[in-house]
């Protein structure tokens, strides 16, 4: 029964995370968790999508179970770690599926589920004798190796940019202003990749009281880039800390009229 039961938790938190993965994978949407602070959590999120596609197809392949199951009761006890203190500093959506809002309190209960049971369930005496062979390591990195290379290296960005029907692909979605006094105006340039086959065109952005999108009106021809600024007033009644905002960038692009950005900043 017990092993069973660990054959079952097996594949299902294989299926668990290649399906996390490849939803983060065409999600759009920068993310903005304030947890991370100045560090661009959208440039690591393709190593956290490759190591979860990479221990999902280690899971479901059956390959070295003992071994596979630490990894994940590892992972996972780290998952609900950082899920929990998302939760604890206000984060209303983990991002942990991409698109598919997920409570953060929620998915940390989930990843401790999953690290507890992994736990329980790993016959501990009769696998730690056993020897790994290195046929058993080859055949799993044959299989999981490739698909998250592609992922670290960044690779599918593109890819995934055209199955959501996207035209325009921005490096850098969470912007560091710098620092500044409230009043004070700051600038940041941003690279914009026209990753299709078609030219299409900037038409607008964010244009308010406090932010100016400039550089605009312009038509970026295939696999050209086009550099549009940003600039930002932090408002006079900013207390000191972090601010920060959303800005949009307008296309003429049907399946992709708006790129989001966050922009943030250091009020002293």
């Amino acid at each position: 029964m017990r092993l069973q039961l660990h054959r079952l938790l097996i594949i299902v938190t294989g299926v668990f995370l290649v399906t996390a993965a490849l939803l983060k994978s065409l999600d759009a949407e920068p993310s903005d968790l304030s947890i991370f602070e100045t560090v661009d959590w959208n440039r690591f999120r393709p190593i956290l999508i490759g190591w979860e596609l990479f221990l999902g197809v280690w899971l479901l392949s059956g390959e070295m179970r003992f071994w596979a199951a630490i990894s994940g009761t590892v992972t996972f006890a780290l998952f609900a770690v950082a899920a929990g203190f998302s939760g604890w500093v206000g984060q209303a959506n983990c991002q942990c599926f991409g698109t598919v809002p997920t409570n953060p309190w929620l998915m940390s209960a989930i990843d401790i589920g999953i690290s507890i049971g992994l736990l329980l369930t790993t016959s501990w005496r009769k696998q730690t004798g056993e020897t790994t062979r290195a046929a058993d390591v080859l055949r799993v990195a044959v299989v999981g190796l490739p698909l998250s290379l592609l992922f670290v290296l960044g690779v599918p960005a593109e890819v995934a940019a055209r199955i959501r029907g996207e035209a325009f692909r921005v490096d850098e979605s969470l912007l560091d202003m710098g620092d500044g006094r409230p009043g004070d105006v700051l600038t940041h340039e941003v690279s914009v990749m026209n990753v299709s086959g078609s030219p299409w065109r900037l038409v607008g952005g964010s244009q308010d009281c406090s932010c100016r999108v400039t550089g605009l009106s312009t038509q970026v021809g295939p696999q050209e880039r086009s550099t549009i600024t940003i600039k930002i007033r932090i408002p006079a009644d900013a207390g000191p800390g972090r601010f920060r905002r959303p800005v949009d960038v307008y296309t003429d692009v049907p399946e992709q009229p708006m790129i989001r950005l966050n922009v943030s900043c250091r009020v002293r």
